[in-house]
């Protein structure tokens, strides 16, 4: 009885102990597979090209969804830019290109001026949330978001 006692002990000490919480964080090579991105984004019209990245993070140890962050620039023709100026669109925030992934960021053209729109980031029901940047004129969209 005592070694079965002190087997539990031992058992439910080590059920008790937290893990290192070590994250490992993988990143995708950029790609560029338009489908993906309309399938995300199906209320946004006129994708002509895309290039994407994803950045998950977890405890491998741990159960339960890993967290994703997507970063995305996509290029619209003039039917997407028109759209995209039905919104309200203000200057973005300084300093918000150091959003920007590293594997994009030769991507994201910095001629120009960024905006960014709450109404546009509203229209967003996808499983991804976050916010988009655009250069109106080339109609060039900027992504980073997350997966909830």
């Amino acid at each position: 009885m005592r070694k079965w006692l002190a087997g539990l002990c031992v058992l439910l000490v080590a059920a008790c102990t937290t893990s290192s919480g070590e994250t490992v964080t993988q990143t995708s090579e950029v790609s560029g597979d338009k489908q993906s991105v309309v399938a995300k984004f199906p209320w946004m019209t006129g994708i002509k090209e895309v290039h994407w990245v994803a950045v998950t993070r977890g405890d491998p140890r741990t159960p339960g969804p890993t967290d994703t962050v997507y970063h995305a620039v996509i290029h619209l023709d003039d039917t997407g830019i028109k759209q995209l100026k039905e919104n309200r669109w203000n200057p973005a925030t300084p300093g918000w290109t150091k959003e920007v992934h590293p594997k994009l960021v030769t991507l994201v053209d910095s001629a120009g001026e960024w905006m960014h729109s709450s109404d546009y980031d509203a229209r967003n029901k996808s499983s991804l949330h976050g916010k988009f940047h655009a250069l109106l004129d080339k109609g060039v969209v900027y992504f980073s978001g997350y997966t909830m």
